[in-house]
């Protein structure tokens, strides 16, 4: 059984990482001074920092909405048997949340969304060990 793998931006893996496990991270919103950013994609680390010294107020975030998800979900599920997606704390946003929206929406596929309790590293290290069991995981 061939397993994708989901995450989100607060995962913080490094492009190389995500490029050899074939890992899909869905971007959070980053709000910074009343501009719209997808984390990671519209805005790096090293240019969040460099906008944070000279803002004015602190950045905000908000979860993906549930239809991003679902095109990842969809494009993934044309290549793997099953999806493992793997997020940041419930307990610091609402992204185990919408994730588990998207997987109702298709409700033929099999995906199974986890709360990894963590951010951050403890987030992608639990990603990378996920990834790292590739097709011998077996979901259950």
């Amino acid at each position: 059984m061939k397993i994708g793998i989901v995450t989100d931006s607060t995962s913080d893996l490094p492009q190389e990482l995500v490029s050899q496990y074939d890992i899909e991270v869905v971007p959070l919103n980053v709000l910074m001074d009343n501009q719209n950013y997808r984390d990671g994609i519209d805005l790096t680390s090293t240019e969040f920092y460099q906008k944070l010294k000279l803002s004015s107020s602190l950045p905000t975030t908000s979860q993906p909405s549930p239809g991003v998800f679902v095109e990842v979900y969809r494009t993934l599920l044309k290549k793997v048997d099953a999806i493992l997606s793997i997020h940041l704390s419930e307990a610091f946003s609402g992204t185990v949340r919408t994730a588990r929206i998207a997987r109702e929406i298709l409700p033929e596929a099999d995906i199974r969304v986890i709360d990894s309790k963590s951010t951050s590293i403890g987030l992608g290290g639990l990603v990378v060990e996920a990834a790292r069991c590739g097709s011998w995981y077996e979901i259950r």
